[in-house]
């Protein structure tokens, strides 16, 4: 039983230098052929630890086979899931990719007849204006020559705008083409 305890911290030295976090291979070959160490008595131990390193990972797999089975089926249904939804993704991106062809293409148009039709209009409300002057124009010719046979004011809406002016009467023609 001694022997067993002694190997067993043996083994727990060993596993704690070699597992440290700073452990260097070098360095410990070099400090065991330095120390003058027993290298065929060190590599027996390192055997034996192997051993017992195989011997506990074979008692935990005995122990432990059903749970590491039913894991071992998990991550495989884990894995086909994994891919489903993989493909499911692509599947997904293409659509969108489709969908986005679809949407952009009609949206440019639109976006391209929308301005058309926003400057169709403002040329539409130009030419009303244009159009509009064009009649009061008219009107205002029409009037002018009316306005030279009549006898009030009142009668011609350019001699009551005239009213409104300082300085100036129905009467008066000056500065107007038509009187010289």
């Amino acid at each position: 039983m001694s022997s067993t305890a002694s190997m067993a911290s043996d083994l727990a030295s060993l596993s704690a230098e070699l597992t440290a976090p700073d452990f260097d291979v070098e360095r410990h070959a070099s400090g065991l052929i330095q120390s003058g160490a027993d290298i065929p008595k060190y590599l027996d131990g390192l055997a034996r630890a192997e051993a017992e390193l195989d011997r506990r990972i074979q008692e935990q797999v005995s122990a432990h086979y059903e749970d590491l089975i039913s894991q071992a089926t998990g991550v495989e249904r884990l894995e086909a899931h994994l891919e489903m939804l993989r493909s499911h993704l692509a599947t997904l991106s293409s659509s969108a990719e489709r969908l986005r062809g679809r949407v952009s293409e009609p949206h440019r148009a639109l976006s391209a007849q929308t301005t058309t039709l926003a400057r169709l209009q403002e040329t539409c409300d130009l030419l009303r204006r244009v159009i509009r002057t064009l009649q009061l124009g008219k009107r205002l010719q029409a009037q002018l020559q009316v306005g030279r046979t009549s006898q009030t004011p009142s009668d011609t809406p350019i001699q009551y705008i005239l009213l409104f002016f300082p300085g100036r009467s129905p009467g008066d023609d000056e500065g107007c083409p038509e009187s010289e």
